[in-house]
Formats: structure tokens, sequence, C-alpha cells
């Protein structure tokens, strides 16, 4: 998918598009698209208000969200100790994606407080 290209936006060629869920606070989700090109992804939301851009140099590690075969989100740690959590439409497109540009060893299923009671 081509998206127009801004002076705000990391990359030049987008090849991939999923809708998408960032957390903005604590009870308001703000949606948008989130958007993987050559150089990193980035978040814009609907409204207009507000992007998140991650180059993939920052990208420490990817937590994939999966229930069952389904991918329902992924978060981003980056360098900095910051972590960005997005819920996404299209996760497993997505998966498939950050595979080819990350490695499958940043790749790492997300821990679920659930899943961490039953081992106990």
């Amino acid at each position: 998918m081509a998206a127009k290209r801004d002076e705000g936006m990391l990359n030049a060629k987008v090849e991939l598009a999923v809708q998408a869920s960032v957390s903005a606070g604590v009870l308001l989700p703000r949606r948008g698209l989130l958007l993987a090109g050559e150089r990193g992804v980035e978040f814009r939301a609907r409204d207009g208000r507000g992007y998140i851009q991650i180059p993939w140099e920052h990208v420490g590690c990817v937590r994939v969200d999966l229930y069952g075969r389904a991918v329902r989100g992924v978060e981003f740690a980056v360098e900095d100790n910051r972590c960005f959590m997005f819920l996404v439409s299209d996760g497993a497109e997505l998966v498939r994606l950050l595979n080819r540009r990350l490695g499958r060893a940043k790749l790492v299923p997300a821990r679920h407080a659930l899943s961490v009671l039953q081992r106990k």
C-alpha cells in the first residue's frame, strides 16, 4: 500500500498498513493506522492528533500477543526502556513483516498473567 508522503513520516514507502489502537492513557485508547516501511514502524492517530515513530534499529524486541493462532497485538520494547502496545487488525501479516525486518530472535511471545499463575 502506498501512503501519501508527508514531511513528518518516517518511511518513504509503506509496506504494510493495519488498523491499530494504542493506549493514550488509562482509559483512552487512540485508534489509527500502524504503518511499517523501510525505516521502521509508525502509528498515526485517526483524528490526526499524535503519532509514534519507532525506527528498526531502536527495537529491542517485539512481544507478540497470541490467542490460539490469532495475533491480537504486538508490543515494541525500545532501547530506552519504553514499551508501546498496539492492538492490531491483521496481526499475522504484521508478524510476518516483523520477522523479515527484525529476525526471529527479536520476536518473543507475550506473557499473560493467567499463564504465569498456571505454571505455579
